[in-house]
């Protein structure tokens, strides 16, 4: 869907809007006549077609529809499957979205549905289907497309049987419009923690992060920049540290048994465990600390 509209979600409920992607949504992706997902983003609104009737629209890269009286392969047609986006569902592509094969459950490989929902993989249909004329491999083929919320689904009467219902590179795709297009940068993982020759280092983080989780929503714990005090059993602060933005710290201390206590002033929350450790001689031992955000 960020693709086609160009409204990339960077959070549970924030958004930023640019171009929809120039991107091919199949075959080559240099292949100068090929559709790209912009254009279909003119499409989305568009009425659909009656359940039951054959397929024969085209769409060109710049969005233009057309007919193709006699599209190839088996006839093609639309399905109403209640999809809440109002969009109906080409014959080729349900039949894949409901298919059976083998599958492994619970450790066994069984005959069962390749989806117990058929829209998991794909999500609603953001569109209708539409035949069009792309290059694959440098030759000239005609497929039906159809854009859904999570995936491309085309089919290619040429290819054999097993293979004429495909999925397209999304992934690939997402790349191409984020990092060549866009021209945004990507974000390295934060560094490993640095040993230190004697003492303690790792991660401070914080979790939960949504009130709720939900399927292919990011809710993983946040870094925590806090002060890391190592007590005593007198329960004296022996040595100070504090983590960083993305909660790594490190903590010099000699060998020794000690308590690891997290300040965080200013706020009741995150509420941070005391943590008890052994140093032992000449090494240092990985700690992290996961704290409460009250999150439920």
């Amino acid at each position: 869907e960020e693709l086609i509209t160009g409204r990339m979600q960077l959070g549970d409920t924030t958004f930023h809007q640019y171009a929809p992607a120039q991107v091919n949504v199949a075959g080559d992706l240099n292949d100068p006549n090929g559709p790209t997902y912009a254009s279909f983003n003119g499409l989305m609104g568009n009425v659909a077609i009656p359940s039951g009737w054959t397929i024969t629209q085209t769409v060109n890269r710049a969005g233009q529809v057309g007919n193709e009286p006699s599209p190839p392969g088996v006839p093609v047609t639309a399905l109403d499957v209640g999809a809440p986006t109002h969009h109906n569902v080409a014959s080729v592509f349900w039949s894949f979205m409901t298919s059976s094969g083998l599958v492994s459950l619970n450790g066994q490989n069984v005959q069962a549905p390749l989806f117990q929902n058929p829209f998991y993989a794909t999500g609603y249909p953001l569109t209708e289907a539409y035949w069009t004329t792309v290059m694959v491999g440098g030759v000239s083929k005609q497929v039906l497309v159809q854009v859904f919320e999570r995936r491309v689904l085309t089919y290619t009467p040429s290819n054999p049987a097993a293979w004429q219902v495909e999925a397209g590179n999304v992934g690939l795709h997402y790349y191409q419009w984020r990092y060549v297009q866009l021209g945004q940068t990507v974000t390295p993982p934060p560094a490993p923690p640095t040993p230190v020759a004697s003492g303690v280092y790792g991660f401070i983080k914080a979790g939960p992060t949504c009130p709720v989780q939900r399927v292919g929503v990011e809710c993983a714990p946040l870094g925590v920049s806090a002060q890391l005090d190592a007590r005593d059993g007198s329960g004296t602060t022996v040595a100070t540290t504090h983590s960083d933005a993305t909660g790594h710290y490190t903590l010099s201390v000699v060998p020794g048994d000690y308590t690891l206590v997290v300040v965080v002033s200013g706020s009741p929350w995150p509420r941070c465990p005391t943590t008890a450790v052994t140093v032992p001689s000449g090494a240092a031992i990985q700690v992290n600390i996961l704290c409460d955000t009250g999150i439920r």
